[in-house]
């Protein structure tokens, strides 16, 4: 005899269903935001507990908790992780790349008139978009440790004036850095484009 389940029904407004639909197919969203996405979507369906796990390769408990979490707070609430009390979040490789590939954008890309950021005008932007980008790590981020980021990535975005991104047609395996040029008195063009770090 299967298990009976007795949570309730899923219930999603067109806009949810399809930014789970969006989610679950995205090459740039964090992976744990996928796999939840996904098991919403197969509940949503109405499909089992046990074929769900058994579908997305992962636990019972696990699909229980995220499927909870949706009928209890939302599915927002459902695809973050949330930062756990008295333990500061750790800021994942994902949550750098997208600090690095926002600091080799253009301020005027996001309604800004500057075309070049400043420490503390991209912090405080970080800060307001990162949940609704799927970075919940960056909520508290501080300038110095946005400066500490950049450094490592060898990127000033003070200094820079234009870039061009390329990006891959498919997702890269192991984790990726840009590499930059600067647009100073001495160069003309700025070049931020995803590659593989070696090794």
């Amino acid at each position: 005899m299967g298990f009976t389940n007795s949570r309730k029904p899923l219930t999603l407004q067109p806009e949810e269903f399809h930014k789970l639909e969006f989610i679950s197919k995205s090459r740039t969203a964090p992976y744990s935001q996928v796999k939840r996405a996904s098991i919403l979507l197969r509940y949503y369906r109405k499909e089992s507990i046990n074929s769900i796990a058994k579908n997305e390769l992962t636990s019972r408990p696990t699909v229980g908790r995220c499927i909870d979490k949706a009928l209890s707070e939302g599915i927002m609430v459902a695809l973050r992780d949330l930062p756990r009390p008295g333990r500061p979040p750790l800021i994942s490789n994902e949550d750098k790349n997208w600090v690095i590939i926002l600091a080799c954008s253009s301020p005027s890309d996001f309604g800004y008139g500057d075309e070049r950021w400043t420490f503390s005008r991209l912090t405080s932007y970080i800060r307001r978009h990162c949940l609704e980008q799927g970075y919940p790590a960056l909520q508290k981020v501080s300038k110095s440790v946005v400066h500490k980021i950049l450094r490592a990535a060898e990127i000033e975005p003070h200094k820079t004036r234009h870039f061009s991104e390329q990006k891959n047609a498919g997702p890269v395996a192991g984790p990726t850095r840009p590499s930059v040029k600067y647009e100073s008195p001495g160069q003309k063009i700025c070049i931020c484009c995803g590659q593989k770090k070696p090794g």
